[in-house]
């Protein structure tokens, strides 16, 4: 009897080799990811730190590119932290993507079928 092999169809693995020359590796991750409650002061002094970290990566493009590609909520980045990236994450989509349907004015006089994205904003404590 002959035997039937299976083969599963897999996503091809995302190339990360990036990330061993990365500046970061190695640091403590507290340096790039904030604590549950830290406070704006600390926050912002964290933050520069560790983009100065980003600031002399060799790999730093390649990183932001991840990001930005990615939901990535948390942490700096390639050099941005969370709102930074989301701006550029904005800044980088086409501008068809900008917009949404919105289905409430669809066919009322005078309001546009479509209607600019309201992205909420982060409230830092």
């Amino acid at each position: 009897m002959s035997e039937v092999r299976r083969q599963v169809a897999m996503p091809p693995r995302p190339n990360w080799g990036w990330q061993d020359a990365a500046a970061c590796r190695g640091r403590e991750v507290v340096l790039f990811f904030g604590p549950d409650g830290e406070r704006q002061p600390e926050r912002e002094i964290r933050e520069r730190k560790a983009k100065a970290v980003c600031g002399a990566c060799p790999v730093r493009s390649e990183c932001l590119t991840y990001a930005v590609s990615r939901p990535e909520k948390y942490g700096t980045w390639g050099g941005l932290n969370e709102d930074e990236r989301a701006s550029e994450r904005r800044r980088r989509m086409r501008p068809g993507q900008r917009r949404l349907r919105t289905p409430a004015a669809d066919g009322l006089p005078g309001v546009p079928r479509t209607a600019p994205r309201v992205l909420p904003r982060r409230h830092l404590v």
